[in-house]
């Protein structure tokens, strides 16, 4: 009897111990994610990558990832290949997978590929799938145990968005290769097109070769809008990345290009709206997971992928002139130029170094005398500011004058270059470096209380509104954000692009303030200081409209809040803040001639109020944007005199005009100006003159001339966007204005224009 236990104690502990690793085998469920497509592919890493790290998390699951690389290699042997590579790693008795438990087919030729070896390969094994391009119920008919993920495209809404952006469309060319979801894509986008406004055409680049497309595309002229679809591979057999592809479609189109599929930033492609690869991918190993936990995939019914919201890239929406202000609501815009101060932290440092310099003089002069250091104080302050303004007005001056010769010399070059060749593509690069430069001496000005800005009339319910679900997204799930609106609210007169960002600040100051949650407020109402004028004395107009931006978070102490719009303080962590974000707002707010307000207190939270002066007219209509006439004939014979004390970009406008055709006489004073002008008698078609020159300014300079040639017509240059010393900001007749940096088109229009003008 001893003995007998004695024996089934050792066979307990073998199964126990060494048995263990046989059971857990017979516990594993195998599954074959077989894709269409090859690893690298975007669609295909972003679906495969979803489905993996879905279904790896159950213990008992062993995953096998096939590539079938159908859209390099779609013949009948590569097909052959495949069957007899999966027949070999996963359907041999005694090999290591002994059959598979499901397979998760990604994209069409998967599953073709599996309908069409069902009987020989997966006879017994259940079928999911997902990317289906056109899926009809027929395609999976007489097949058991079969379900999936039905693609929901909406090409018809994107024509639509596309139509709104560009009212002046009178012709789309769509690009679609030979690849199968090329055709069932192309096949989609011809029912949608059905139902286009008949005085708008359609144009199809079916498999085309890359010559073909650079042909095709390069006489487009406004009006014309590029549909990106698909140009994986071409009909000459080259194969391109989805990144290759788009790059080499919008490089080639000189008018926007669109697309329907999952949209990729950085490609130059204006936007879009598709499935998502990941979310198919989630949903489809949703369903797998269904079938291993003992659901009949025959009762299992078909998954659907509702489209992405629209995104767009920031980069290509302002090359075009595309206002964002137009973007339908929910949009995405992404690829927006770094961080303020990652691309100028030398200058800022500068500052900062200016600053210290300055503080530390006037705390070692006012010590000992408690009210002298106050008042001394608020000197600072002021001097501070104002000095920062200066010194953030004549950067962006000097930024504008390289910016306009450096854009220009590179726009003179791309027209030497062939379109598409290797200096081409790099010379556009420089002009989108150009854009972003440019862009950020917008955000100098504005620190310094003289940006340029472009106001218009509008509801600040409607921008708040609009802007409430990217608000959400920056403070995160976390956080609720509530929106009060007033009713009856009155309108007011600003800068929408400045107004939105300021809002973008504050929300990201608010989410910081509350790193465990909490609840963000925001409410509009009217303020009439003709009713309760006491105790709000220091507000010059009579009628405010006001929002209050208000969070649960840990408050500021009474210093830290007499403090807070400080440049360059910030009460958060060494490489998160800059302290640019508040001192910004408020540049920006009371050059539109409001006031900021902040209360706080530890624990309490934090509430700004902004306040906007009202404005009786009607809420503006934000027009498109209309695109350059290039049809006009931008050249002439005409004598013009140039001046500019830059010589690199008087040498930039010289050479500009001279190519198109016009007789030039340059200088770099306008002292030499009045000499030039003597000696031809004081004839000239046309002067273009900087604004801000020693010795004397351009409108002075433009006076002493038309002493002598009345009706001479002049363009005047500044990199200034406003008034200023030299110049009251008004034209006199017959003049016009160009604000650096500009290109040599917009010169070459803007000369025409004033001599065209002047002879009628």
């Amino acid at each position: 009897m001893s003995s007998a236990r004695t024996v089934a104690a050792v066979l307990l502990v073998l199964v126990l111990c060494g048995g263990t690793d046989a059971l857990a085998a017979d516990r594993l469920r195998h599954v074959l994610l077989l894709n269409s497509y090859h690893n690298g592919y975007r669609w295909t890493d972003l679906l495969t990558d979803a489905a993996k790290d879905d279904l790896l998390k159950r213990p008992d699951v062993r995953l096998y990832v096939e590539y079938m690389d159908t859209k390099r290699w779609a013949d009948a042997a590569s097909e052959k290949q495949t069957a007899d590579l999966i027949k070999t790693k996963y359907l041999v008795p005694d090999g290591p997978v002994k059959g598979l438990d499901v397979v998760l087919c990604a994209d069409d030729a998967a599953l073709d590929f599996a309908l069409e070896h069902r009987s020989s390969l997966f006879s017994d094994v259940p079928i999911v799938f997902c990317g289906i391009n056109d899926f009809e119920p027929e395609r999976i008919s007489g097949h058991e145990g079969v379900t999936g993920v039905v693609e929901d495209y909406d090409f018809s809404g994107t024509l639509d968005m596309i139509l709104s952006l560009h009212p002046e469309t009178e012709r789309f060319v769509a690009v679609g290769d030979g690849t199968k979801s090329g055709k069932a894509a192309m096949r989609r986008l011809r029912k949608a097109a059905a139902t286009l406004p008949a005085e708008i055409g359609i144009g199809y680049l079916d498999n085309p070769t890359l010559g073909e497309v650079e042909d095709s595309l390069a006489g487009l002229r406004a009006g014309s809008i590029v549909l990106y679809v698909a140009l994986s591979r071409t009909r000459d057999g080259r194969n391109l990345t989805s990144d290759e592809s788009r790059r080499f479609v919008a490089a080639a189109s000189p008018v926007p290009v669109y697309c329907f599929w999952d949209f990729e930033a950085g490609t130059g492609i204006v936007g879009g709206r598709g499935i998502s690869a990941a979310n198919q991918g989630r949903t489809a190993a949703g369903l797998v997971q269904r079938i291993l936990d003992g659901e009949d995939p025959g009762w299992i019914p078909l998954a659907r992928n509702r489209p992405n919201p629209y995104v767009f890239d920031h980069t290509p929406l302002a090359r075009h002139g595309i206002d964002e202000a137009l973007l339908p609501p929910g949009n995405i815009v992404v690829g927006w130029p770094g961080s303020f101060y990652a691309e100028n932290w030398p200058w800022i440092w500068s500052i900062v170094f200016f600053l210290l310099v300055e503080a530390a003089f006037v705390s070692t002069y006012l010590v000992g005398v408690r009210k002298r250091r106050r008042l001394e104080e608020q000197l600072r302050q002021a001097q501070k500011m104002e000095a920062i303004g200066r010194l953030a007005g004549g950067i962006a001056h000097d930024f504008r004058n390289l910016l306009t010769v450096v854009g220009g010399h590179c726009e003179l070059l791309r027209k030497q270059v062939e379109p598409g060749s290797d200096a081409d593509n790099r010379l556009a690069k420089v002009g989108t470096a150009v854009l972003q430069a440019s862009a950020l001496t917008r955000h100098l000005l504005a620190f310094g209380r003289k940006a340029m800005l472009q106001p218009r009339v509008t509801n600040l319910n409607t921008i708040v509104g609009e802007l409430a679900d990217t608000l959400q997204r920056i403070i995160g799930d976390d956080i609720v954000l509530e929106f009060s609106p007033a009713q009856s609210l009155w309108n007011i007169r600003v800068d929408l692009s400045f107004l939105e960002q300021a809002l973008l600040n504050l929300a990201t100051n608010a989410r910081d303030a509350m790193p465990e949650g909490g609840r963000l407020v925001l409410g509009t109402g009217n303020l009439d200081l003709r009713q309760v004028r006491a105790g709000v004395e220091g507000l010059p107009p009579d009628r405010y409209v006001t929002l209050l931006f208000k969070d649960s978070g840990t408050g500021m102490g009474r210093d830290v809040v007499q403090r807070i719009f400080d440049p360059f303080f910030t009460t958060k962590d060494v490489g998160k803040g800059t302290g640019l974000g508040l001192a910004m707002v408020q540049g920006f707010v009371e050059q539109s001639g409001g006031h900021i307000r902040v209360d706080s207190e530890p624990g309490r939270g934090t509430a700004f109020t902004i306040y906007l002066p009202a404005v009786d007219a009607p809420a503006e209509h934000v027009p498109a944007p209309v695109a350059p006439r290039r049809d006009v004939q931008t050249g002439g014979n005409e004598t013009i005199l140039v001046v500019e004390d830059e010589p690199p970009l008087l040498e930039m406008l010289q050479d500009t005009l001279q190519q198109l055709g016009y007789a030039v006489e340059s200088c770099s004073s306008p002292t030499d100006a009045i000499e030039i002008a003597e000696k031809k008698n004081w004839q000239f078609d046309l002067v273009v003159s900087d604004i801000v020159m020693p010795t004397m300014s351009g409108p002075e300079l433009v006076e002493r001339l038309r002493q002598h040639q009345p009706d001479l017509p002049v363009v005047l240059i500044s990199g200034y966007g406003g008034k200023s010393k030299e110049w009251s900001g008004e034209l006199s007749p017959r003049s016009a204005f160009l604000l650096k940096p500009f290109s040599p088109d917009a010169l070459a229009d803007k000369v025409r224009e004033m001599l065209d003008s002047s002879t009628v």
